[in-house]
């Protein structure tokens, strides 16, 4: 028998550990302040804290945007953390009137979900990086990579116009010059680390997603685990482990897309939820009733901004709930909304939550969203079934990612909601994923776009979507299945020690098959979902792989030593080089794949991308590179292959950039600076 445990990778750098624990304190302290200002226990505030952050450095980055004021770590977490202080000492000194009548949570519970979640991150994420500054070379990783280099750059985090390139280079080389709006609360905390430590913002990355996958969201989980069972210590144990248990969410997050801002904004959707279902308490005071409706539409604009899949995955959790409450007469107890008949409510709810659901799908603006188009790559039959046994790895579904023992507690909690009328909304809206899921990853039709749509029909998103609840139901099913051998144990009049043990045992066996490393048994490889996900995981950060492998790296590195800050590089991004500013800090020209050779290109860009290497008799590609002030060019190694339909690299681009590639030592006009192996820097001769 073998252990696979580190296949490659190590621990966890010291580096990557001291930018951690500084993403934990710019990610805690500040939510944590503001909710206490406001006289949340700081058990709740701690917990929640995450999404309240976020929701502050978003509403910032705006604002400052809007008034000229730079964003860092003085405007944007030094100043605000002073002015919130004085707010939590100015509200302690007031005497309420009123108890706290919701309970805080208990210390110990917070401090169980933090370590058990860095535990979880430092085995299934950290522990797999070769460095701690590598990154998966894939399409989305383009924005976030060069984007988070922008905004540390110039010391403007604006979600409205966000772009590649900074505000005086969108005006005089961007390719396009056109920004947009871009969900950027993740982008932003990376860049205040960047700024705060003066590291790279690849490091930055990975340790924002660290602490978003491995605390956040398991503190999210323990405020909205609390709101439903604050007296079932059983449930809130295992919530612990289940938070972080799913290959689902967060971890495949981080190797598809990669998704790093739906990643934030997923991962503080139940404390947001958790708010707004502490507003159905019984019993409870209307001020503090009316504090939790508050705070959740605070953290809803927090979630929105963050990524706005989030918000339709808080309208699918409360929308069940509220049905939940409808049938429970909890409405027609708090507003006085009724027909007579408790069905009739939750009929005439489920209804006009179809009509916004309809209208919000045919506005405009989202209709590039819903109307995305995935391939179907498996058959409905086969959809459900990885489904229900959860297995979620690769970004496409099969046998050899199944989680067993979750599909056993997510069962075990569906058979007992026909008797639990507490946990059924969890089940309602799990089976609205489930179908989302199947129909996305079958069929394509209007029916897909209408469940699926707003989550661009990905089933990746949408099976991700689904672990809150997942998460809720697997911990109420392990404490029913527990309860179930008790009983059993009970009639059988055993032994009080065996009616202990019952729930540690179950527990372990549940860890062992869900985190479990490769092993190889009698000749016989087994492998859980989550340790698949470790593999997967140190295949795609390695190093060596993609297009910008360790060598370009180290080149471009040298590269950045030689050219002055500032100065723009003509390249080929296909080579791998769309990278190079984010990475590297060298000011590549290119710094995109797509959106070129339309009519919003500037005429200089086609005449460098197309002809440069006719720089010295050209008069016009002359004009060109002297207008947008190229003075380098660098080419890396050009892929020799094309690789799979999902690859941002499926050609060397020599369609689209031949003027840049055919550059060479022999070419008028251009003298080699540097080179190593196939990678060349040339110097562009009478360049400023």
């Amino acid at each position: 028998m073998s252990l696979v445990l580190f296949e490659k990778g190590g621990f966890m750098s010291f580096e990557l550990f001291v930018v951690s624990i500084v993403g934990v304190a710019f990610l805690l302290v500040p939510g944590s302040l503001f909710l206490k200002a406001l006289r949340v226990p700081i058990g709740r505030c701690i917990s929640a804290a995450p999404l309240f952050t976020l929701t502050l450095l978003s509403v910032l980055s705006i604002l400052f945007d809007a008034f000229g004021i730079k964003a860092n770590p003085i405007t944007l977490v030094l100043i605000p953390l002073i002015c919130l202080l004085v707010l939590v000492v100015l509200s302690n000194q007031r005497v309420s009137s009123e108890n706290e009548d919701v309970r805080d949570i208990p210390l110990p519970y917070v401090a169980l979900y933090a370590l058990s979640g860095l535990a979880a991150g430092i085995y299934i994420f950290v522990s797999r990086l070769e460095r701690p500054i590598d990154f998966i070379p894939s399409y989305d990783q383009i924005h976030h990579l060069n984007g988070v280099r922008v905004f540390a750059e110039t010391e403007v985090f604006s979600f409205l116009h966000n772009s590649l390139y900074t505000a005086q280079e969108v005006s005089e080389i961007a390719p396009i010059a056109a920004t947009g709006f871009y969900p950027s609360g993740w982008h932003a905390l990376c860049a205040l680390l960047v700024q705060a430590l003066d590291i790279n913002p690849a490091m930055s990355m990975n340790a924002v997603n660290f602490v978003f996958s491995s605390l956040a969201l398991p503190l999210s989980m323990l405020s909205l685990i609390w709101a439903l069972f604050p007296d079932n210590r059983r449930i809130l144990l295992f919530g612990a482990v289940a938070s972080v248990s799913f290959t689902a969410f967060p971890w495949m997050y981080l190797v598809w897309g990669p998704l790093f801002p739906n990643l934030a904004s997923y991962a503080v959707v139940p404390a947001a939820c958790s708010l707004f279902i502490m507003a159905f308490y019984g019993g409870v005071a209307v001020r503090m009733r009316c504090r939790a409706f508050i705070l959740f539409a605070i953290g809803f604009v927090g979630v929105a901004l963050a990524h706005p899949n989030g918000v339709f995955v808080i309208a699918v959790m409360l929308g069940a709930y509220l049905v939940h409450a409808a049938l429970k007469g909890t409405i027609r107890e708090l507003f006085g909304i009724t027909t007579g008949k408790l069905w009739l409510d939750a009929t005439l709810l489920v209804l006009t939550f179809t009509v916004l659901w309809f209208l919000v799908f045919n506005m405009p603006f989202l209709n590039s969203v819903v109307t995305f188009v995935w391939k179907p790559y498996q058959s409905p039959l086969r959809a459900v079934l990885n489904f229900v046994l959860c297995g979620a790895t690769r970004g496409f579904f099969g046998p050899d990612s199944f989680q067993l023992a979750i599909a056993a507690l997510l069962a075990a909690a569906t058979i007992a909601s026909f008797g639990e009328h507490r946990i059924r909304w969890a089940v309602q809206a799990y089976v609205f994923w489930g179908v989302s899921f199947v129909l996305a990853s079958s069929t394509e039709n209007i029916f897909t776009h209408l469940l699926a749509g707003f989550w661009y029909c990905d089933p990746t998103r949408i099976v991700a979507a689904s672990v809150p609840c997942g998460i809720v139901l697997a911990s109420f099913g392990f404490d029913r299945l527990c309860g179930t051998a008790e009983t059993l144990l009970a009639a059988r009049k055993a032994e009080p020690l065996a009616h202990r043990i019952i729930a540690p045992a179950v527990a372990l066996v549940f860890i062992a098959m869900t985190f479990a490393p490769t092993m190889n048994l009698f000749g016989r490889r087994f492998e859980t979902g989550l340790a698949r996900m470790r593999v997967i995981t140190s295949d795609l950060y390695w190093s060596q792989f993609g297009r910008f492998v360790l060598k370009e790296r180290l080149f471009m590195d040298r590269v950045s030593e030689i050219v002055p800050d500032g100065a723009v590089v003509a390249n080929n991004p296909c080579d791998g080089s769309v990278f190079a500013y984010g990475a590297c800090d060298v000011h590549v020209l290119y710094r995109q794949i797509t959106g070129l050779d339309g009519e919003n290109e500037r005429a200089e860009s086609v005449l460098i991308r197309l002809s440069l290497n006719e720089y010295s008799f050209n008069p016009a590609v002359k004009d060109a590179v002297e207008s947008v002030g190229v003075e380098y060019v660098v080419q890396l190694v050009p892929p020799t292959d094309s690789e799979d339909e999902w690859s941002i690299f499926a050609d060397d681009g020599s369609e689209m950039w031949p003027g840049i590639m055919a550059v060479d030592e022999s070419t008028p006009g251009f003298t080699l600076v540097l080179e190593d192996g196939d990678m060349r820097l040339y110097k562009v001769d009478n360049a400023i």
